[in-house]
């Protein structure tokens, strides 16, 4: 096929997706880019023809730039470092108090105030960002919010922001914590990715202390969290991880997915690695008859935890339906009376033998009613040609390599990953959103 004709029926993809866009009820709620005030309702990602409509829109720019395409990318690192420095300089907040309207903007001199950074540095980082589409140069040297750069936003004052940095995003929705957390924790950890897949030491080894992240910060990266002084980078990872659950829908594919409401009263659902517990905290919501244990390492149990537990659900606490438990899960589970145990996103955070040390465990501690359900994201290869709607496995995988010496997985893999671990797969539930399927498994086992 020509490019030409490519071109074409790009064309046409493209036009018959916008057109199935704008004649749904999702889409005649579209804001125009530069609306600062209202936020995309969370339909609009998965309305009918809007991944169709960005995937192709892509494919057309690499058409388009040809080998070209790959130098733009090798200069595409600086975008999310720009992201942490507007996150951390407040911009967004700052033109959202100071503007005289929305809109309106706020002169760089004037959003610099909220932090200690030069001026004519931070009008460069925001005209990068500008030119991707997230703040509007109204004119030179003053920058506006647009529907972008409101996702940058915490929704706190400035003074409250200057007040506590360690605890800027405590009490948010977790949104802008995970998008600093990648930008920064994971661009330093890929900057290392070369020199780590070709270390002579390295290169084969799937051992966390051998993650490029670890040339960045001299330690894997749980052991960088933990240590003294860096109580903000471990209080940003596990607001991060709370926003995980929103960000790619997983509060709404719990609820179409594997049953939890069929579970019976007062089961026992063992949120292993569950972070501050969000997605026991959205479960009990869907399943409020179960009791939830939500584990994770002493930090996040017993410093980050009990304070979303007391804003969202201090009931739950209170009458024992929520119980959070400091746990190591590479070592023997206590709960032996499980009805479920819950790992999302967890497996994906190692390589096969560390799995296989969580794994083990929980089917030492399981009954024979027991069932194992693995959360993870869908991972295929791709098309020889693939119009790619969803490009967020990929990226996590290759965040997972460089952070954690991990990976994503495919089906096929985490079935004999169980299997090895004494568990036998029952099904798969692919959960959906709205009427299409989602990028999320859910994957049931039961002790071998």
């Amino acid at each position: 096929m020509s490019g030409i004709k490519q071109l074409l029926q790009l064309r046409d993809q493209l036009n018959a997706a916008i057109d199935t866009l704008v004649a749904s009820p999702e889409g005649k709620t579209l804001p125009a880019l530069d609306d600062s005030l209202s936020k995309a309702p969370p339909a609009l990602m998965t309305a009918p023809g809007a991944a169709t409509a960005s995937a192709v829109a892509l494919k057309i720019t690499a058409l388009l730039a040809g080998p070209h395409r790959g130098f733009a990318l090798s200069l595409s690192g600086h975008v999310p470092a720009c992201l942490v420095v507007a996150i951390n300089a407040h911009a967004a907040e700052a033109i959202r108090e100071g503007e005289p309207e929305p809109g309106a903007g706020l002169p760089v001199s004037e959003i610099a105030k909220a932090s200690t950074i030069d001026p004519a540095k931070l009008a460069r980082v925001l005209r990068l960002l500008a030119a991707n589409y997230i703040f509007v140069e109204k004119k030179p040297g003053v920058f506006a919010n647009n529907r972008c750069s409101i996702g940058l936003d915490t929704g706190k004052s400035v003074k409250e922001l200057q007040r506590s940095p360690v605890d800027v995003y405590e009490g948010t929705d977790g949104h802008v914590a995970l998008m600093a957390h990648c930008a920064e924790d994971g661009l330093k950890a890929t900057a290392f990715l070369t020199d780590a897949l070709f270390d002579q030491e390295a290169a084969h080894s799937y051992k966390p202390e051998h993650a490029p992240v670890s040339h960045a910060y001299d330690r894997p990266i749980f052991d960088f969290f933990a240590a003294p002084g860096n109580e903000a980078y471990l209080k940003r990872f596990g607001m991060a991880m709370y926003a995980i659950n929103s960000i790619m829908q997983g509060e709404a594919t719990l609820a179409t997915g594997y049953p939890f409401q069929d579970l019976a009263p007062g089961a026992k659902v063992v949120d292993v690695g569950g972070g501050v517990g969000s997605v026991s905290l959205t479960l009990r919501q869907l399943a409020p008859h179960l009791c939830f244990v939500v584990q994770d390492r002493p930090e996040v149990i017993e410093q980050q935890a009990p304070k979303v537990w007391q804003e969202r659900a201090p009931d739950a606490l209170e009458n024992g339906s929520a119980i959070l438990q400091s746990h190591d899960f590479f070592s023997p589970q206590p709960v032996k009376d499980a009805a479920l145990f819950l790992l999302r996103l967890v497996i994906h955070d190692g390589a096969d033998e560390e799995a296989l040390a969580i794994l083990k465990p929980l089917a030492e501690a399981a009954t024979s009613e027991t069932r194992l359900l693995l959360v993870e994201q869908a991972y295929e290869p791709l098309d020889p040609d693939p119009l790619v709607h969803n490009s967020m496995p990929y990226l996590v995988d290759l965040e997972m390599m460089a952070v954690l010496n991990a990976q994503e997985r495919t089906q096929e893999q985490y079935v004999e990953l169980a299997k090895r671990a004494g568990w036998t797969h029952v099904k798969t539930w692919i959960p959906k959103v709205g009427d299409a399927p989602s990028g999320w498994r859910h994957y049931e086992f039961q002790k071998t």
